[in-house]
């Protein structure tokens, strides 16, 4: 026999369930999402891993695997894009975004380091500046699995980096390229005739190198281009 105390021991029981289900359901609800993408988030701490602080600031504090900084779009320097899909867009680490003077920047450099192969994991980059960042004399990738994957990427500058050797071919298949510099760095050389494929460059900063040789002829097929500085070469 069902009595009294048993049924409101029931509804009593239900009641708690209940509350616990929605209190569940709040919890799930405030959870913040991640739109950070796990496989970009390691790419990156890779990068971090391979660039040394040359003075006392920790700029990349905010990168990192707690779980705090688990949402890398917050990171600085670092821009996703918008909806659902979280792909990183933007990787700027230019003194402008760390927040710090180019006047004397020659001899303070905010990182040393080299180009970590991760970084042709972002293969939605639309716009990377790693200007100013002291890569030891390293060459610029020129490998299929380097720039070339980075099929959207329209604003690229690697300036003031302290890269040697050539200007790589590959930048002549980066089509979607609108911005290129890489001024002030110790490439050689001649301006690749590949070059010219970029008929929507519109700005090109090859200035302060040891690039020789004439311009190429492929160039006057970059109706776009408003920009060119090519002084300081020999």
């Amino acid at each position: 026999m069902i009595t009294r105390f048993s049924l409101q021991l029931v509804v009593f029981s239900l009641f708690w369930l209940r509350l616990a289900q929605s209190l569940a359901v709040e919890l799930e609800v405030d959870e913040p999402k991640i739109r950070c993408i796990e496989s970009e988030k390691q790419a990156l701490l890779n990068i971090k891993e391979n660039l040394q602080n040359t003075g006392d600031t920790d700029f990349l504090s905010s990168w990192g695997n707690e779980t705090e900084k688990r949402e890398c779009c917050k990171w600085l320097g670092i821009r996703c894009a918008s909806g659902s899909s979280g792909h990183v867009i933007m990787l700027d680490l230019s003194p402008s975004t760390l927040g710090i003077s180019t006047d004397n920047i020659w001899w303070s450099r905010p990182f040393a380091g080299k180009i970590d192969p991760s970084l042709f994991e972002l293969r939605y980059l639309t716009y990377l500046d790693l200007s100013f960042i002291n890569f030891n004399r390293s060459h610029i990738p020129s490998s299929i699995e380097s720039f070339s994957k980075m099929t959207v990427l329209t604003y690229l500058d690697l300036s003031f980096n302290s890269l040697r050797g050539s200007i790589p071919e590959c930048f002549g298949n980066m089509t979607t390229l609108a911005h290129l510099s890489l001024a002030s760095n110790k490439l050689e050389g001649s301006i690749p005739n590949a070059l010219g494929n970029n008929f929507g460059l519109s700005y090109l900063d090859l200035r302060g190198n040891n690039i020789e040789g004439s311009i190429p002829e492929a160039f006057g097929n970059m109706t776009s281009l408003s920009f060119l500085n090519l002084e300081l070469n020999l």
